[in-house]
């Protein structure tokens, strides 16, 4: 290996322990040594990093614009039976035992001629309950497909209903500005739909936004919907928005809908970018606008703008300019 010794990498696994001593591999010659600890995850990601840096995508590769789509949520949610419904082949392994997908498990495929990548994260739980080592290593990687991801499909099982955890990751997709969608999972084991509709709507009104889905993996009701999904709200997350149309759409909700303050709110431009829908507002002074009157402008912009499933980026800047 030394005639290609700059495209080796030796990498030193257990440093973790006590009796290694990675000092001794550096007599080898080799200039990329790397440290690992692959029970405990560390250096893994920059071993990963450093390999994969001058890999080049193919032609192909660039030119296709794929739907990234996560599956995520609380281990035994039933993810994985998702991904083989859709699909219709066993790619990952499912089980009733909590946790058997240890690691993010991405498939390539096409549906209604659109590409898609869809990612099976491993469940996530709380940090507290989180083992260190094979599980926590999976958790970081599902965090990581979410990072990577352009729609979410937050998996919850429909007999438990909504919980804090569910709530959390709701929120996590949203403070990350992913597309976001509700997949209630087994609902061929629950008796009464209408009532789990108002649990659901309760406890994720914060993310109102996000398209409410009934499906059943066992029985494969209802499993295409995700996909549909997926794609009205990928439209979304990329649609692009003219300036001067969301101009008028701002000045148009502040004169029909001023806020109710002695201190009047002025907006002199504005600028909008996509992926994930992004308006910043060049206004006379932040502190003018209340927390509620701006979730209350974020709804009628929505509406101006239809962006009705992907949550909207308002970033406040003060300005001193005339007005447009």
């Amino acid at each position: 290996l030394y005639p290609y010794k700059d495209k080796v990498y030796l990498v030193i696994n257990k440093t973790d322990s006590k009796k290694a001593n990675a000092y001794d591999f550096y007599e080898l010659g080799f200039d990329n040594i790397i440290e690992i600890s692959a029970t405990h995850g560390t250096g893994v990601f920059e071993l990963l990093e450093e390999i994969t840096k001058d890999i080049n995508p193919s032609e192909e590769e660039i030119k296709k614009d794929f739907v990234k789509l996560s599956l995520i949520g609380k281990p035994n949610s039933g993810k994985s039976s998702l991904l083989n419904a859709i699909l219709k082949q066993d790619r990952v392994i499912v089980s009733n035992i909590a946790g058997t997908t240890r690691d993010a498990v991405d498939v390539e495929f096409s549906y209604k001629d659109r590409d898609f990548i869809l990612v099976d994260t491993a469940g996530i739980r709380r940090a507290p309950s989180i083992e260190y080592g094979i599980e926590f290593f999976a958790v970081n990687r599902s965090l990581e497909a979410i990072e990577k991801s352009d729609v979410c499909a937050l998996v919850i099982d429909a007999t438990e209903g909504v919980s804090r955890q569910d709530m959390r990751l709701a929120s996590l997709v949203s403070r990350k500005s992913k597309g976001l969608m509700i997949v209630l999972n087994k609902i061929d084991m629950v008796d009464n739909i209408e009532a789990l509709k108002k649990h659901v709507e309760k406890k994720l009104e914060f993310v109102y936004f996000a398209p409410k889905l009934y499906v059943s993996a066992k029985n494969h009701t209802n499993v295409f919907s995700i996909l549909d999904s997926a794609i009205d709200i990928y439209k979304e997350y990329s649609k692009p928005v003219k300036t001067s149309f969301v101009n008028r759409a701002v000045q148009k909700i502040l004169e029909e809908y001023p806020q109710n303050s002695t201190k009047p709110i002025k907006i002199y431009y504005t600028a909008f970018s996509s992926k994930p829908p992004t308006i910043v507002l060049h206004t006379n002074k932040k502190d003018f606008w209340r927390e509620d009157y701006l979730r209350f402008f974020e709804k009628k912009l929505r509406e101006k703008l239809n962006l009705n499933y992907v949550p909207i980026n308002i970033i406040l800047k003060e300005h001193q300019k005339k007005e447009v």
